[in-house]
């Protein structure tokens, strides 16, 4: 069933454990979500950044999906539908959407007064609907979804103030990014994350852009309670990065009994980029070890890629036909003037052994 996260979270701050929020972007991934959180027995965030849903066709078309699955699949666990760093404006359609909980990142707004402001007024709107919301201070290092920052220190005593207006949890920069950390990183500070502690009481914490986190860190940020959400929010160039190995966190790092990293830039067997496969595996590879599911994960599709099988499914698909018999229209006129160009050439014998190019085409 769908519910806010506010009790939820609360639980997880009296039982000193982190509560994990994975972004959803499609179906297939708010599936597994969904499927391992059930396996698992575990209350799940289920979260969409506004750039994710603007692929998915909004705000509406995703919360629609989110509790179709929820329903289809009948899991039991409590789940909330959570924007992820939503702006002023995003926080207002998503509620009018039916997500149950909201994040209003004002970190990047131009004074610490309108986020004040704005939070305050969505802090009432959201209980009212009663809907759990999320507020940031000090901006997160990287670019998510249009946001941009250097990455902060937050005020504790901001903390506080945000605090006080009533939110359910708070996002609070102690030098995380999101992204890929630079060489010249300074690292997480515990000290700041102690004095909002001290501030902030009993009031849940979430860490954001958990790429690239060192792990000798993460024993301290365990030892420090606080709650933790693992987002991997790589730049799109990062695909194409060259790689080398323990450039990337393991998806349960060694000694981590609360905290794992999920997606496209963990360290998982069989790496995948670029597929839907891949994000799905660690997703499910963290839920079945930190909860001790004995249950093996998927092995990824064969999936074949060879230009001459490609070649072969494309006559199979038309009945035996060649692609090349399509009927183009008024670019049938220069169809030949190109297939001229490969006569003589190896694309020719290609073409002609995989019977895609046949007498007469030339």
């Amino acid at each position: 069933m769908l519910v806010n996260a506010a009790d939820m979270l609360k639980k997880a701050e009296a039982g000193k454990y982190a509560l994990g929020a994975f972004n959803t972007n499609n179906l297939e991934w708010t599936l597994a979500i969904l499927q391992a959180a059930e396996e698992a027995k575990s209350p799940l965030i289920l979260q969409c950044t506004a750039g994710a849903a603007k692929w998915m066709g909004g705000f509406k078309v995703c919360a629609d999906m989110v509790k179709a699955a929820v329903e289809a699949t009948g899991v039991t666990v409590p789940v909330a539908l959570h924007l992820d760093h939503g702006s002023y404006e995003d926080c207002f359609k998503c509620i009018e959407a039916g997500f149950t909980s909201i994040m209003y990142d004002g970190s990047h707004e131009e004074t610490f007064q309108l986020n004040l402001d704005r939070t305050k007024e969505l802090v009432e709107l959201a209980h009212s609907k009663g809907m759990s919301i999320e507020a940031e201070v000090g901006g997160i290092g990287g670019t998510e979804d249009g946001v941009t920052s250097n990455g902060e220190l937050a005020d504790p005593a901001e903390c506080k103030q945000i605090a006080d207006l009533g939110v359910d949890f708070l996002a609070c920069g102690i030098g995380n990014i999101h992204g890929v950390y630079p060489a010249d990183w300074a690292g997480l500070s515990f000290e700041r994350l102690g004095e909002i502690k001290a501030q902030t009481g009993d009031l849940p914490l979430v860490l954001h852009g958990g790429t690239g986190i060192p792990e000798d860190q993460i024993m301290d940020l365990a030892t420090n309670e606080c709650n933790t959400t693992p987002c991997m929010m790589p730049y799109v160039t990062t695909f194409f990065e060259p790689r080398a190995e323990g450039d990337r966190p393991k998806v349960v790092p060694d000694g981590s009994v609360n905290l794992a990293f999920v997606g496209q830039f963990a360290d998982t067997p069989r790496d995948t980029v670029f597929t839907t496969e891949y994000s799905i595996r660690t997703a499910m590879e963290a839920v079945y070890t930190l909860c001790n599911v004995d249950r093996g994960v998927p092995e990824v599709w064969g999936s074949v890629y060879d230009v001459r099988e490609l070649l072969d499914s494309s006559v199979k698909l038309m009945d035996g036909k060649s692609p090349l018999q399509m009927n183009l229209g008024p670019l049938n006129v220069i169809k030949k003037p190109l297939l001229s160009k490969i006569k003589g050439t190896v694309i020719e014998k290609l073409l002609r052994d995989h019977d895609v190019l046949r007498d007469g085409m030339i």
